[in-house]
């Protein structure tokens, strides 16, 4: 029942070790001309949350504007 235990950080330690191996041969992480890939990832998302910010925002403007006509019509 302890080797249970003892092998399951065993088994994380390999996985990291691997994972290690994967990013020292990936030109994705070991080309520092591409920088680091996260901050790629952060910047393509933050402009992708910026542009639905922006197309959300200017559908809440025309949406007053389609209420306050509606309310004019009918009353």
């Amino acid at each position: 029942m302890v080797s249970r235990y003892i092998s399951l950080p065993l088994a994380g330690l390999k996985e990291s070790a691997g994972f290690l191996q994967h990013m020292l041969a990936s030109p994705l992480y070991a080309n520092s001309e591409l920088g680091r890939p996260w901050e790629v990832i952060r910047s393509v998302s933050d402009e992708m949350v910026d542009e639905l910010v922006r197309g959300c925002v200017q559908d809440m403007e025309i949406r007053g504007v389609v209420d306050e006509m509606f309310r004019s019509e009918t009353t």
